[in-house]
């Protein structure tokens, strides 16, 4: 379990993060059309709001450098 937690874990997470980022840039208008009602109303209001290219940006570079980080921890020797 110690090995999901800090190996598998963090890169499910930067995975999603980059995911979404090129998402974001290859279609920044998919989010244009919905309508906000029902579940989730909040959730959903928030990612139409802030849906596009800046945004996309953003994710696939924080993605970029959190996998960068999380790499240049794993190499490390005296980590054990």
């Amino acid at each position: 379990m110690e090995f999901y937690k800090t190996k598998i874990r963090p890169w499910i997470g930067i995975v999603v993060l980059i995911g979404i980022g090129i998402f974001m840039i290859s279609d920044p208008t998919a989010m244009d059309g919905n309508e906000v009602h029902g579940r989730n109303a909040l959730l959903k209001s928030l990612l139409k709001a802030i849906w596009g290219l800046p945004a996309g940006i953003l994710l696939l570079v924080g993605g970029l450098v959190l996998g960068y980080f999380q790499f240049k921890k794993s190499d490390d020797p005296e980590e054990g």
